[in-house]
Formats: C-alpha cells, structure tokens, sequence
C-alpha cells in the first residue's frame, strides 16, 4: 500500500518537475528564490542577444559554443534547484508567482520560435533533394543567415539560398560564378550570379533557368544543424557540420 501511494505521489509531481527541467528557473520560483530564478532566462537572453548581434551563430562551432553554454546554464540551475531544500511555505502567493513565471516563460518562447527569421535573422531549411550531394543530403536541416549578403556581396563557393527566377519555390545551390565572370560565354552582369549544384548530373541550376540576381538570394548557409537518413533517424554523423 506504502508502494502505491509513493508511486502516484510520483505520478502527480511528474508533470511538474518535467516542466520545472524545462523552464530555466522555474523551480526556484515555487521555492520562492525569485531574484535567483529570474536571473536565469536574463542570462539566457543576453547570451543569446550576444551571439545574434556579433552573428556568431554563422561561424564554424558557433552553435556548437551556444549549446554547449546553454547545457551548462541548465545543469547550475538544476544543481541550484534540487540543492535548495531549505524549508518554504507553499503560499497562494508562490503558486501565483508559478503561474505568472510559467506565462511569460511560454509566451516569450513561443513568441522567439515564432518571430525567431526577423528577431534573430537565421532560419532553418529543409533539404529535400540530392542535388547538393555529397555535401548536402535529403534530410539535413541547414542553418541559413538571412542577413549575411544585406550590405555585401556573394563569394564564389558561398552556398546560398534563393528565389527560383521563374517558380516560386526557393533553391539552395553553390555560387560558381560571380559578376563580370563569364558563365555559357556570357559575361554576368552587375549584381549577378551562376549557381550550380555540387552533383552536376543531378541538379536544375543556372544551366537551367539562367543566372539569378543578387535581389533573389535569401541567405547564406552556414552548417548543417542536424539531419536525418532515409529511414528517418538521426544521423549524428552530421550534427552541426560546418559547409
């Protein structure tokens, strides 16, 4: 009998603790460390307002540091948590501070998840073709900084993302000629480039439709942030490889 009520009091207190791993600081509010929780998602948001505005998310092992900071900010406030078993009184106050906590948590969350193009200026996309292969693979999910060609130019081998000059469908391919150079003995113009995908014998690019203009790039890809194989696993292979 023992065993069973401890098994549904551990049933009844699931739900909470998950989502008291899930929202940093969380479970300090219900202990009423308030100044301690809130001090968790500002440094979370300041972090990240770091790496967006020095846009460190697109250099080699960038996501890879932010993970790797954020993974640690969860295990100090875990530790922080689980470690403040000091006695508090479950007051109306604390269960309202819980749920004030618990709102802005979410809304601000998913308010970022979905404003996350124009707040952060990155976004994901699926690749759903071989005709970036090898490099690119049907089920990678390729990070792209939509503000990395506003003030410059593309470089030859940048791959890029873009607007089909014709379909109103978006492409991803690799930059093989750049302005002034000649691609099918025609000089590019200004502003103007010939992409091509890496696996040439499969692969409708600038061969097909035509040289695009630089108006039409949506952003540069930067790695690989995760992927999956044709059975739909996970490759881990390829988790945060850079392009």
């Amino acid at each position: 009998m023992l065993m069973i009520k401890r098994t549904l009091c551990l049933l009844l207190k699931l739900p909470w603790l998950v989502i008291c791993l899930f929202f940093l600081g969380l479970g300090l509010v219900r202990r009423q460390r308030f100044k301690r929780a809130v001090a968790y998602p500002v440094t979370l948001l300041v972090m990240s307002a770091v790496f967006i505005m020095l846009r460190l998310f697109s250099i080699p092992f960038g996501a890879m540091a932010f993970i790797v900071l954020l993974l640690l900010s969860y295990l100090i406030y875990w530790y922080d948590w689980l470690s403040s078993t000091g006695k508090y009184k479950v007051t109306q106050h604390s269960f309202l501070s819980v749920g004030l906590f618990l709102v802005v948590s979410a809304s601000s969350l998913t308010a970022l998840v979905y404003y996350s193009p124009s707040i952060t200026g990155y976004r994901i996309y699926h690749i759903p073709s071989i005709s970036m292969a090898p490099n690119l693979l049907p089920g990678d999910y390729v990070l792209v900084d939509l503000w990395h060609y506003k003030k410059r130019l593309a470089d030859k081998n940048d791959i890029v993302v873009f607007h089909h000059p014709y379909k109103e469908r978006v492409y991803i391919k690799r930059v093989a000629k750049t302005p002034s150079e000649l691609f099918l003995n025609k000089k590019l113009p200004t502003q103007t480039y010939a992409v091509l995908g890496d696996n040439a014998n499969n692969s409708e690019d600038s061969r097909v439709f035509g040289s695009i203009k630089h108006a039409s790039l949506i952003g540069k890809a930067s790695y690989i942030v995760f992927a999956f194989d044709y059975e739909n696993k996970f490759n881990d292979n390829r988790f945060l490889s850079s392009l």
